[in-house]
């Protein structure tokens, strides 16, 4: 055999049987009566010059011009002008292995059709479950394909020629393809199945039999290296997001309700985040390439009880693989192919979290989904279809043209050939720090659920030196003598409080309405708003000391905070003059409180007049100049002179 590349990456060469002589059916004029006519003018032909960079980013390709390198790239898949095989001697054979996937009729529809139609090959064979389909002692017959059989199997999930898990002597395997007489095998499956046909190619070699062997990887996980996308991938995502509708449903039906959802995803959380992402109804992601725990401040269990207590349900989507870590004391066990079985974590985490609550005392309705075998069955959405249509039109040029030890995938919107060694060497995941699990985080706004990972800075033990640190000195204020109730500041204003939790104590005696809500922390309806909201609460512009900084994130005020807009204003007219008129002085200052006064008025125009009014002044730093005998700061409302005529 021979490498049909011509750059020094010998890593991405793909192997050919032999020199290609025979020119292609798809370039005829004309055909015979009654046989399918091509299209005259088709000329999208592909010549393995062709190629597409693996990394396409400008950085990648000025680095290989530095260093007088050739990148790194894939052959491009697609028809050739010269083929391999002579389409009239050709005997192919297809077979599905490992688990069920959205999509596999679709490509033996494509497989079928291409080479039937367009390379006029009479003689197709389905090999029923498998690589077991190969083995005489499992005594399985083959199946006859051609246009008519596959016709409409596309509507179908699942797969016609059935499938298997298992190794299978590679020998045998071989021998029964030379008795068949067997040119081409198409291999569609996952990880495994893939394994098998690097396997099966290596003996092929090894005899020196011209036997071509073109893999499509199948997996419903997409977590095939160098493959950006795998079908069945995207008619997962499609009806997961459907179940996480239906367990967002279930959860806002009852109080206290919770939708737990267990997606697939053995080694690989694809599924999971991307129909998270999509519906945007998920609160909780779990993926196996995340790690979290159940138990402890800041854990899963711990986050989830605070959230049901804010909003009274959530929904948790997890992949398969997830949690392993808590059944590392549980023996391992593994299927035929000898991949490891994963523990079920989805009912792990439904005991758990009913156990938890139980525990607590509080009410749970808990709704358990577990669509995976519903998923893996259905038939392929028409995103789907296309993309197997092209599979398996790809797949067939590849093995016409002699290909070998190969599969077909998409890279950077472009079919191309990958060599089979190096698809499966590494498994693809979700990356932690990539775009797409970002992503989901800033949609669910998921926190880190590992105890211990995020710690929040102790306060000072010892106030600073600095006079300035009292409040009642800095800013001419002291606490009220009575908080409200729930109120963090009442806390903090007690004896022995650091001198930051006394300064919030103070604020928050400026402010008092900043905490109606004191576990989410959001600002109440009498926050001013050139305040800023920090993880201390509500604070002015500016600090009262150099050692505390004011947040810069704006506060977060509710619609219709009285203190979003300005007291009304007071303004005269030529014909009707405003007039203010003061009752009791004009002014009652506030116990406590020497910086904050109220003021009673009554406003008469003309016939009409309005009942007294009182209006409790505060200071908004950076509205206009104070006067001089005014206290420190400034009024709003001008509270520190008489009210005049305006």
């Amino acid at each position: 055999m021979t490498k049909s590349s011509h750059t020094p990456d010998t890593q991405l060469d793909i192997e050919i049987l032999g020199p290609a002589k025979i020119d292609s059916p798809l370039m005829a004029k004309a055909a015979p009566l009654g046989q399918h006519v091509e299209n005259l003018a088709w000329e999208a032909f592909t010549d393995d010059s062709q190629r597409i960079l693996q990394d396409a980013t400008l950085a990648s390709v000025e680095r290989f011009e530095r260093e007088k390198q050739v990148p790194a790239s894939f052959e491009m898949a697609g028809a050739r002008r010269k083929i391999y095989f002579d389409p009239s001697k050709v005997r192919a054979g297809i077979l599905t292995a490992g688990g069920l996937c959205p999509g596999l009729n679709d490509v033996i529809r494509s497989l079928v059709m291409t080479l039937y139609y367009r390379y006029g090959v009479q003689n197709i064979q389905g090999i029923r479950y498998g690589y077991q389909g190969l083995i005489p002692s499992y005594g399985h017959s083959l199946v006859e394909l051609n246009p008519a059989t596959v016709a409409e199997i596309h509507q179908f999930g699942g797969t016609v020629l059935g499938s298997s898990r298992g190794n299978q002597s590679m020998e045998e395997l071989v021998d029964s393809l030379e008795r068949l007489n067997m040119n081409i095998l198409f291999c569609i499956g996952g990880d495994g199945t893939l394994k098998g046909a690097l396997a099966l190619s290596h003996e092929i070699k090894l005899r020196g039999l011209k036997i071509s062997i073109i893999g499509i990887p199948k997996t419903i996980d997409n977590d095939i290296s160098l493959v950006s996308r795998s079908f069945g991938f995207e008619t997962a995502v499609a009806v997961s997001t459907e179940v996480i509708r239906s367990a967002h449903t279930e959860a806002l039906g009852a109080p206290w309700g919770v939708g737990l959802v267990k997606l697939m995803g053995r080694d690989s959380g694809f599924i999971a985040a991307t129909a998270a992402l999509a519906r945007g109804d998920a609160n909780f992601v779990l993926i196996p390439e995340i790690d979290f725990d159940v138990d402890g401040p800041g854990a899963l269990l711990d986050r989830l009880y605070k959230r049901l207590s804010s909003r009274g349900h959530a929904v948790i989507v997890v992949a398969e693989g997830a949690g392993q870590k808590f059944f590392s004391d549980e023996a391992q066990q593994t299927d035929a192919s000898g991949n490891v079985l994963h523990k079920d974590i989805g009912a792990y985490l439904a005991d758990r979290i009913r156990k938890y609550f139980k525990d607590k005392g509080q009410e749970l309705n808990l709704k358990y989904l577990d669509p995976s075998y519903i998923i893996r069955s259905a038939p392929a959405n028409s995103t789907d279809q296309v993309f197997c249509s092209f599979l398996g039109q790809k797949a067939a040029h590849a093995a016409m043209a002699g290909k070998t030890n190969c599969l077909i995938g998409q890279w950077n919107d472009n079919f191309v050939h990958v060599p089979i060694a190096r698809a499966i060497a590494v498994r693809k995941k979700v990356d932690p720090m990539g775009v797409l699990w970002n992503s989901v985080l800033e949609r669910t706004g998921q926190p880190n659920l590992v105890v211990g990972a995020r710690k929040s800075p102790a306060p000072p033990s010892a106030a600073p030196s600095s006079p300035a640190w009292s409040p009642a000195d800095a800013r001419g204020l002291s606490p009220p003598p009575v908080m409200r109730s729930g109120n963090p500041a009442a806390v903090a204003a007690a004896p022995g409080a650091s001198p930051q939790q006394s300064l919030h104590a103070a604020l928050i005696a400026r402010c008092p309405e900043a905490w109606d809500d004191p576990k989410s922390r959001r600002c109440g309806t009498g926050c001013p708003r050139t305040w800023t909201k920090g993880s201390d609460g509500c604070w002015p512009p500016r600090s009262p000391t150099p050692s505390v900084t004011a947040a810069p994130r704006p506060c977060m005020r509710r619609p219709g905070c009285r203190w979003t807009r300005s007291p009304p204003a007071r303004r005269s007219s030529a014909k009707t003059p405003a007039i203010w008129t003061g009752e009791s002085g004009g002014r009652e200052a506030v116990p406590n409180s020497p910086s904050i006064v109220v003021l009673k008025y009554r406003r008469s125009s003309g016939k009409s007049s309005m009942p007294t009014r009182q209006i409790r002044a505060r200071r908004f730093p950076g509205r206009r100049s104070r006067p001089a005998r005014s206290p420190p700061g400034f009024w709003r409302n001008t509270a520190s002179r008489p009210p005049t005529r305006r």
